[in-house]
């Protein structure tokens, strides 16, 4: 029997859904006692006796997400063009603003598909050709730092009839609606209504939220395939999840995060995974045969390690090219020395100040990490401290750690479910002063500022 009292589901409803999804001895259990006192109600052929009631939830709030998130796109489009058109553009590398057109829109969108957009668009139009190996062997910018999900997928997309720039913004549109209802719908699941749009006006308002509109970047992706796994795994179909989780390991290296966090969180649910102080347990006999399905999830990462032996030598490809992004683990990564360079012999003020905001945000995100894997579990847990750490180790001056930071989901539904509770100005106010960020950052984008 899975650990979980049994008076949760000492109810009809409870009872219910407990032989809905297959409980087995907790759910015989409830309904023995429900007929001993004669309140056991057999499930009928109504919609509302064969759905469970935390996906009637997500049913009906899905609206909301999505005029929420729809609204974000408008007021940021807008933001960035009426940016790009009447501000003063940056002088950061500007070679990177021209490396995309746009087969439509270009006067209005163009500014969205900056930086690394043309590296995805290359890997859309052509993948990784055979003469990117030579680039790799002579230390230059090498397409294999990108992983393949998202540029393939879009590609896929341009190929539609709107070409390759439209492509990638398309698919970021989607898939960050996506992510926004999905998202939505788990915060529903774990926590109460109000607490759940508290979670997701954070997500909304978050100062790097612009990746989720149409910013040629994976993160939108990665977000609502690692949502959905998570989501598949808490409704005991575990093939879907890792399934789910094998795609977003191969959209970005955090995706291990994904495949790990995911088996956990169904090991908890068997009750097969628990826990002695910190020290964890695990018997595999609680296990279902079904849930072998979730070692799909490994062929995400071991297919991509497969595919950059076989095309350039080396099955942690993408991991070598990252010394020439000024990544990678080692002394540099551990002590922040290009921070450091940076803070001591830039010019621009700005740039800096805006590493370091990153920085500090990655930070408060980890100090979060005992919270979330007492809230939520290890499942989640862990997720998250391989979606702080990675970066953290991996980077020498915290960039790009904002848009990092909004792929950790749990930790919007911490601040959710803390701004739900607090009613008082100054509590949600720090949810207006993200707000007036958000747009502030998203102008800097749309002027071609490095905001990534």
């Amino acid at each position: 029997m899975r650990a979980l009292s049994l008076p949760t589901w000492q109810s009809p409803v409870g009872c219910r859904n407990a032989l809905l999804l297959g409980h087995g001895e907790l759910a015989g259990a409830a309904c023995w006692l429900q007929a001993k006192q004669g309140t056991l109600s057999v499930p009928g052929p109504s919609a509302a006796s064969t759905v469970p009631e935390t996906d009637r939830k997500i049913f009906t709030d899905w609206r909301w997400a999505a005029l929420l998130h729809g609204l974000v796109v408008v007021v940021l489009t807008v933001v960035v063009w009426q940016s790009s058109v009447h501000l003063p553009p940056a002088q950061e590398f500007p070679s990177m603003h021209r490396s995309v057109s746009l087969q439509y829109g270009d006067g209005v969108l163009r500014p969205w598909a900056y930086w690394d957009g043309g590296f995805y668009a290359r890997i859309a139009e052509d993948g990784y050709p055979a003469e990117d190996r030579l680039v790799l062997a002579r230390g230059g910018e090498t397409l294999v730092a990108f992983w393949p999900g998202y540029p393939l997928l879009a590609g896929g997309v341009a190929r539609l009839g709107m070409g390759t720039g439209l492509g990638l913004l398309v698919t970021t549109l989607a898939a960050g609606f996506g992510a926004t209802i999905v998202l939505h719908g788990w915060f529903t699941t774990k926590m109460s209504l109000p607490s759940a749009r508290w979670a997701s006006l954070t997500v909304a308002a978050f100062p790097w939220a612009y990746f989720l509109v149409a910013a040629a970047y994976g993160e939108a992706l990665f977000l609502l395939l690692a949502v959905a796994a998570f989501l598949c795994a808490e409704r005991d179909r575990p093939v879907a999840a890792g399934v789910l989780a094998a795609a977003a390991s191969l959209t970005r290296l955090v995706g291990i995060g994904v495949v790990l966090g995911v088996a956990l969180r169904v090991a908890e649910r068997r009750g097969a995974l628990t826990f002695v102080g910190w020290r964890p347990y695990l018997d595999l006999s609680k296990f279902r045969r079904r849930d072998t399905g979730l070692l799909v999830g490994i062929s995400g990462l071991g297919g991509w390690m497969l595919y950059c032996w076989i095309r350039y030598g080396d099955p942690l490809a993408f991991s070598t090219a990252q010394r020439w992004w000024n990544g990678g683990i080692g002394l540099n990564s551990l002590l922040k020395l290009t921070l450091l360079d940076q803070l001591q012999n830039n010019p621009d003020r700005g740039f800096v100040a805006r590493l370091v905001a990153q920085g500090l945000v990655m930070i408060a995100f980890a100090l979060a990490l005992p919270a979330v894997w007492r809230r939520f579990g290890a499942g989640y847990g862990t997720y998250a401290l391989v979606l702080v750490a990675l970066p953290l180790l991996g980077s020498g001056s915290f960039a790009s750690h904002g848009r990092f930071a909004l792929m950790i989901f749990p930790v919007f539904g911490l601040v959710g479910e803390r701004l739900a509770s607090e009613r008082t100005l100054p509590a949600r106010a720090v949810l207006v002063v993200s707000g007036v960020a958000l747009v502030l950052v998203t102008s800097l984008w749309g002027r071609g500022h490095w905001m990534a």
